[in-house]
């Protein structure tokens, strides 16, 4: 028998086992792609459930009403489809003369907030540029004043007039677009105006953080954490620095607002506001005596400027606009006299060359020189020109809710529907 010795080579061996080795990787790295394909497929799945849940929540909150600084849980479909651990909760609060809706989805461990910004909505039918309270007195207009859309009137309705010389030249709806008014006006959702009396007075949910007043200030908070107080009982002047979210700065003396201070949907509460010429900014002012807006202002929607003059305490509190400002958002002034009575100033006043893009509410008096591209609810209209003083005149003012966007929401009244104004972070 013959024996033949053969000699195997290592390197194709190693050969061998090297294809097997890559086989094994690319099969392991298949299976592996296919599982965390499905995995991220099934969470992102997830989260958009999560994310349609919180947007439900929001739709409900729009359309019904749950109890204020307190979280409820919501159910909303089939209970058949409620797992343990998922959920879906909503709070809700005021936040000046608005809504904040916060709204947490947990769905299958994957979570979701959404914060929405609300106001008040008027379906187009039931939208007026103009309602005058009843007052026994015909609405006077002069110079180039013009009323646009349908107005609100007492029963002498509109007619020109005249003053210092000048006779009217303006614009006049035709009077299938004027209708008669009673003698009180629209009223405010009352549980906003209660919040806002205790703000002015310096009283403040628990919940709140108070913080110290750092120069400069830096400070942007999301409206998903607690808000932030900056609390003083002295004056402040906001010079420069950053406000943004959920922040809310209260003086018991004045608030000064610099040109340089950067503010965005920030709420400002003291008896006296001044806002320095040039500023841009979006904010929520409110006061007890004066608001003073200088010129060329710029305040983005949703801004308000808010004057709350109890008891008349304060008989020249007002709101001034000043000559070229921008208001984008609502303008409000009411007090707590029921008499009707009307006085020789003006509670609103709007300058020449102001704008208005909202709505404008006046327990008492407006002098309208500026525009107004939205609505003015007011009780009478108050001229001070040629060393007099002329009631229910408007002298060169515009009004127009034509040119007011039609998914524009604001002043959020009894009884009418809700729209979110904004998403907040």
């Amino acid at each position: 028998m013959r024996i033949v010795n053969k000699k195997i080579k290592g390197g194709a061996l190693q050969f061998v086992l090297f294809i097997g080795a890559v086989i094994a990787i690319l099969l392991l790295t298949f299976i592996s792609l296919t599982y965390s394909h499905r995995f991220f497929q099934k969470r992102g799945g997830f989260v958009l459930t999560a994310v349609g849940q919180a947007n439900n929540g929001i739709n409900y909150l729009l359309h019904n009403d749950i109890p204020i600084k307190d979280s409820v849980a919501l159910r909303i479909g089939d209970d058949s489809e409620e797992i343990i651990g998922n959920s879906l909760t909503a709070y809700r609060k005021y936040w000046g003369l608005f809504e904040l809706f916060t709204v947490h989805s947990v769905f299958h461990h994957q979570e979701f907030t959404k914060v929405a910004l609300t106001g008040g909505y008027y379906k187009e039918e039931n939208r007026y540029s103009l309602y005058l309270c009843e007052n026994n007195r015909p609405l006077v207009v002069v110079e180039n004043a013009e009323l646009h859309g349908k107005l609100l009137l007492p029963k002498e309705g509109v007619r020109p007039g005249n003053m210092g010389g000048k006779s009217f030249t303006g614009i006049l709806p035709s009077q299938n677009n004027i209708g008669q008014s009673n003698s009180q006006l629209p009223e405010i959702l009352t549980p906003i105006t209660e919040n806002i009396k205790l703000w002015l007075q310096g009283k403040f949910d628990s919940t709140m953080e108070q913080i110290s007043m750092n120069d400069p200030l830096d400070l942007k908070i999301s409206f998903k954490k607690n808000t932030k107080l900056l609390y003083s009982y002295t004056s402040l002047s906001l010079a420069e620095g950053n406000l943004v979210g959920n922040i809310i700065v209260y003086s018991s003396s004045r608030v000064y607002i610099g040109k340089s201070m950067k503010i965005k949907d920030v709420i400002i509460i003291a008896p006296e506001i001044e806002i320095e010429k040039g500023f841009q900014g979006s904010l929520q002012a409110i006061a007890s005596k004066e608001i003073i807006v200088n010129d060329k202002v710029s305040l983005k929607y949703p801004s308000s400027l808010v004057l709350y003059n109890k008891n008349m305490s304060y008989p020249n509190a007002a709101i001034a606009i000043g000559d070229h400002a921008l208001i984008q958002g609502a303008v409000v002034y009411w007090d707590d006299n029921r008499e009707g009575k009307q006085f020789f100033n003006s509670q609103i006043k709007i300058k020449e060359g102001a704008i208005v893009e909202g709505e404008v509410y006046c327990a008492r008096g407006v002098e309208l020189l500026g525009k107004v591209k939205g609505s003015v609810t007011t009780s009478y209209f108050i001229v001070n020109k040629f060393g007099a003083v002329y009631q229910n005149h408007i002298y060169g003012g515009k009004i127009n809710i034509e040119l007011l966007h039609e998914n524009y929401a604001g002043m959020l009244y009894q009884g009418n529907d809700k729209r979110v104004m904004k998403w907040l972070y």
